[in-house]
């Protein structure tokens, strides 16, 4: 898969989980941002701008 250029942002409190979802995209060639919590990814995707996927747990701190 070649996704250069694309940008990915996965929000996800469990840094094991995150690891696992980052090693899995990292070799499409993605930018790929990490929020902890719906509060701070709704803060990023303001800051990147447009994003080409969101990858999110249902269940997260602050904000779902």
């Amino acid at each position: 898969m070649d996704w250069q250029n694309k940008k990915i942002m996965i929000v996800e409190d469990d840094t094991i989980n995150y690891k696992l979802l980052e090693m899995v995209w990292r070799p499409t060639g993605a930018t790929i941002h990490h929020a902890e919590n719906g509060q701070d990814a709704v803060e990023l995707s303001r800051s990147i701008g447009c994003l080409d996927s969101i990858l999110m747990d249902i269940q997260l701190p602050v904000k779902d």
